[in-house]
């Protein structure tokens, strides 16, 4: 991993720019950098995100 790759949570204030649930993939926009990362609304609990999209951790298969 390189030094970018921090990892930011629910409730942590982010840079503006594009986010990514670990779990889900969902992209959220964030604007103002002096608000808090919100919880991922798909998710709708204490989220990771990620400053780029990463391969969903379980694929469902039906």
């Amino acid at each position: 991993m390189t030094e970018h790759d921090e990892v930011l949570t629910t409730g942590e204030k982010a840079p503006a720019g594009k986010y990514y649930c670990d779990k889900c993939g969902y992209e959220y926009e964030h604007k103002d950098e002096d608000q808090p990362l919100p919880n991922c609304p798909d998710e709708g609990i204490y989220t990771i995100w990620n400053p780029v999209r990463l391969k969903p951790r379980f694929v469902e298969s039906i």
